[in-house]
């Protein structure tokens, strides 16, 4: 069993290892034909006398875009089911009610405001709906379709889109019925 000081000083040695930057971690890789036409790869440097053509290659560690805070969930649900908010300008507290939950949820949505005899075409053809109610939520192309806002509706709607929940601050509603119980 290793003593209390001995486990610190691995648990240092750990965690300073870790820490170490991608670039320290990086390390060089050749590739080179030597003189019977055979390919070689190597991370040691070829003989001089041996090889014909050396390619050097800085190769680092496996890397993760940290720049993209959108979960894989969220960028496939975008992809398959992207969000088209109706609105028209004499949608005023509804509508405002709308984005803010869209906001809150956090969801890239694009906004139709329906002003225009050919707006109201458009949208009869993309939602099916004859007359003009809004807001709607849209989920995909000719996809599901929620008319009015309504705040659980709209959240089974991102949910059954495959639409993550808010990380915090905002709960997500119960299932309609638990669990059925283990089998014995």
């Amino acid at each position: 069993m290793l003593s209390r000081f001995a486990a610190l000083m691995m648990l240092l040695v750990l965690s300073v290892c870790a820490a170490l930057p991608p670039s320290a971690q990086a390390q060089a890789a050749y590739r080179w034909v030597d003189k019977a036409g055979q390919v070689h790869y190597s991370d040691v440097p070829p003989p001089p006398d041996e090889s014909q053509k050396v390619e050097r290659k800085q190769v680092s560690g496996n890397k993760v875009d940290e720049t993209s805070t959108v979960s894989f969930a969220m960028r496939k649900a975008m992809q398959d089911f992207p969000l088209t908010l109706y609105t028209a300008s004499n949608c005023k507290d509804s509508c405002k009610l709308a984005r803010d939950f869209l906001g809150q949820r956090k969801v890239p949505f694009s906004e139709m405001n329906i002003q225009t005899s050919e707006d109201m075409e458009a949208f009869k053809k993309a939602t099916g709906i004859e007359e003009v109610f809004v807001p709607v939520l849209q989920a995909g192309v000719g996809g599901k379709i929620e008319k009015g806002f309504e705040e659980n509706a709209w959240r089974r709607l991102l949910e059954t889109a495959g639409y993550p929940p808010p990380r915090s601050g905002v709960t997500t509603i119960a299932p309609a019925a638990p669990p059925p119980p283990p089998p014995y």
